[in-house]
């Protein structure tokens, strides 16, 4: 999944379910930040509701990988919506 130079969205999964998501595990999943405009913060992967523990796993076994260090993966009460997001070079 790539994100274009200076586009603040990525994929959006809007089912509220764990399950939603599956990643191959031969395949993976690379979420690959092309870059955008300095200083800002762009998301590559929101999805509905509270989802840290069912991003927690896939990522800390390295079969959802992110192309920038410095990522964080975090819920927004606000929206009900998990986001992996990083923020810009400045």
């Amino acid at each position: 999944m790539s994100q274009a130079a200076g586009d603040a969205s990525g994929l959006w999964i809007h089912a509220a379910s764990d399950a939603a998501l599956t990643v191959d595990v031969l395949g993976g999943l690379i979420l690959n930040f092309d870059g955008g405009a300095a200083g800002s913060t762009d998301w590559i992967l929101k999805w509905s509701g509270n989802r840290l523990a069912a991003l927690g796993s896939p990522l800390d076994d390295g079969y959802v990988t992110v192309n920038r260090s410095g990522y964080v993966v975090f819920y927004d009460i606000g929206q009900h919506a998990t986001f992996v997001t990083v923020p810009e070079p400045g």
